[in-house]
């Protein structure tokens, strides 16, 4: 019986780490539009690779995964106009949207108080 509840309440904890990076994903979505492009560099660090889109929309790209070195299992693109952060949007490894996933909440959970 100790070893059904402590099993159970081990879960649960687990349950709550998952949750967590997952409203932490949600959460960047709105809470780093306005940011800056220096802002992003401090919290985010500099991206995996950049590109624009059309004459003013800066995009910068960033893996995210679970640790350092790992195959990333997001790519986070921070999209920028005037060096300010317009939008986020996950996607996965091979470029289709993801929804707001704890696996993207790595690249952008120190952006996110």
């Amino acid at each position: 019986m100790f070893k059904a509840g402590l099993l159970s309440v081990m879960l649960l904890a687990l349950a709550g780490c998952a949750s967590g990076r997952g409203a932490t994903a949600n959460e960047a979505q709105s809470q780093m539009i306005g940011m800056s492009k220096e802002q992003i560099l401090r919290c985010m660090g500099p991206p995996h690779s950049s590109y624009t889109v059309g004459s003013s929309t800066e995009v910068w790209a960033y893996n995210s995964a679970p640790q350092e070195g790992a195959a990333p299992a997001c790519i986070v693109n921070v999209m920028m106009q005037n060096s300010q952060v317009i939008d986020i949007d996950y996607r996965g490894p091979a470029g289709a949207l993801m929804p707001k996933d704890k696996q993207c909440a790595y690249a952008i959970e120190k952006c996110v108080k």
